[in-house]
Formats: C-alpha cells, structure tokens, sequence
C-alpha cells in the first residue's frame, strides 16, 4: 500500500487482526466556509466540482473551470462525496460516524444522519428511488458493508454479505438500481468488487477478469460500471453480466498519482489526485479517452472524495 489516503484502511484495524478499531472522535467545530473567492461570488447558478481533503479535514468548492468558491470545514474526517438529483451533495465523515447534505453551493448542512457503529467511507445515491447509500469501510460485524437510507432519511438498514470484501472504498448505482462496491482483500492482496443487487439484501462478489491493484472510485458511466486503480492510474470500463464483470476498454491517466473517486461530467472525468509529493490536486482528463490531462487546479495535502454538483436540477 502506499499514498497518505491509505490511512483510512491502515487505522480502521488492529495490527495483526481483523477486528474494527473505532477512532476516538474530537468535538466537531462549527460548520462554515473558512475561505472565500475573492469576488465573494458563491457560483451558486454553476457546475460545482467538491473535493475533501483527508490530510486537513477540510471540503474544497472549486468550479468546473476550477476556481476555487468556498473552503468547507467543521468536519472530523470527510472521505467520499456523493450528489442527488437536485444538486445537493452528501459529505461522508468517516470518523465522525455522520453524513452531512449540503444544498448546492451552501456552507452550512440542512441535514445530518448517523452511522454509529460504522465508518462510512463515500456514498451513492439511487437516480430512481432517491435512496442513499453510504458505503462503510468498515464497522463492528463486517469488514465492509453498506448503509441504505430510504429516500436519504430516517433509519438505515445495513446490509453486508459472504464476501471478500476486507474494507469497502467506494459505490455506485447502475440505471437499473444495483449498487456496485468495490474495496480491498486482504487475502489476496487486490481490490475487490461486490454487488448489491436491486431490492436484495446481501452484497455478492462479482468476479472481474483484471487485476486491481488498490480500489478507486466507481461509477456508472451511463453504459459501463466504471471502476478506477488507485495505483495504476487507469479507469476500466467494466460490463457486467450475472456475477462476472468484463473489461471492455481503459481509460489510461499520467501515472504519476494515486487517484481516489472521480466523476464523469462534460464529456471529461475530473478525478481526487493525491500526488506522492507533498501537493495534490484535481485533476481532469478527457472521457473515455484519457491520455494527457487537460488541466489541473487546487493546492490539497490529500484529497480523497470528488462529486459534482449541477445547479438548477
């Protein structure tokens, strides 16, 4: 394993065990933005690209164009991000055990859910049905589950299964409501990939014909479940059929990084790039062909979650 963001698998376990070790959680600061575009614009009517930083526990608001809105802090540990139909943007924070949504643009967060017992590590939300899922690192009867909230309230059902999922990173819903998970194996050493199937109540293994190196984030592409090695710096397009999942083509990025979630947007994919220097950054390339970046912007110490948020939806 190697890159800053691996810490969130390294400290969910006990050296030499597989048994969860919950973090003990520091009081939650107040929300708000801790630092403004200079126009004091807030872009609120724009495309908004929302990156989380690992390394400084902060949530970055860039636009697409990639100029920096708002600096989002009072969060523990914020990982993955998701977004809804309507804009609005779910911000897991791993150990502060919470999900935040946030209104598209917004600085402080209309709604809270807990995931006691659970690390949640990013979230998906259902098209369809309005469902959120949040996808659990790890938590104290499984090395990987997931958290469904009907319509994004109330109570959670958890669900996990006979899986090899070791710790699960990342998820994605396909148009016809099956949950895509992937994480890692500590048997195998890989990444792993895992479904949850529409309506259904245990995550299955799907059996994939490549090799991951590390999980990155997954999503559906409008046409293939798109899956990213974190360490090979390449996005699969994967067909599913039944329980075995077929690379059908790459999106090859610059390996100089390791990137974490992504999303697909204008025809380009805007990917969390943590650099194995002391800088990452987000990172854009053209989608599905890949090749050299087409720009780059932010000054992070390791951004990890990405999700765009559309205004007006």
């Amino acid at each position: 394993m190697k890159g800053r963001s691996i810490v969130l698998l390294a400290t969910a376990f006990l050296a030499g065990c597989g048994a969860p070790q919950m973090a003990v959680v520091p009081p939650i600061k107040a929300f708000g933005s801790v630092n403004r575009a200079a126009s004091g614009e807030r872009a609120k009517n724009q495309q908004l690209v929302y990156v989380s930083d690992v390394g400084s526990s902060i949530v970055s608001i860039f636009t697409w164009s990639g100029k920096l809105v708002e600096t989002l802090s009072g969060f523990v540990q914020p990982a993955g991000l998701c977004t809804d139909g309507t804009g609005d943007v779910y911000v897991t924070d791993n150990y502060g055990h919470s999900i935040y949504e946030f209104a598209h643009g917004g600085t402080a967060p209309i709604k809270t859910l807990k995931d006691l017992g659970e690390l949640p590590e990013s979230c998906a939300v259902d098209p369809a049905t309005g469902d959120l899922a949040v996808i659990n690192l790890s938590g104290h009867d499984s090395g990987g589950s997931v958290s469904i909230y009907k319509h994004a309230v109330g109570k959670r059902s958890v669900y996990a299964g006979d899986t090899s999922l070791t710790g699960a990173y990342f998820g994605a819903y396909d148009n016809k409501g099956n949950l895509f998970i992937d994480g890692y194996d500590q048997n195998s050493n890989s990444g792993v990939l895992a479904v949850l199937p529409s309506g259904g109540k245990t995550l299955k293994n799907v059996t994939l014909d490549k090799r991951l190196d590390f999980p990155g984030g997954v999503q559906w592409d409008g046409k293939y479940v798109a899956i990213a090695d974190a360490y090979e710096s390449a996005i699969y397009r994967v067909q599913i059929s039944g329980s075995a999942g077929s690379v059908v083509g790459t999106t090859p990025l610059e390996a100089s990084s390791d990137i974490y979630q992504f999303a697909i947007a204008n025809r380009e994919v805007a990917v969390a790039n943590d650099e194995v220097s002391d800088v990452g950054d987000v990172m854009l390339w053209k989608y599905p062909a890949g090749g050299r970046s087409t720009r780059h912007y932010g000054e992070l110490y390791a951004p990890f979650g990405l999700a765009v948020s559309l205004a007006g939806k």
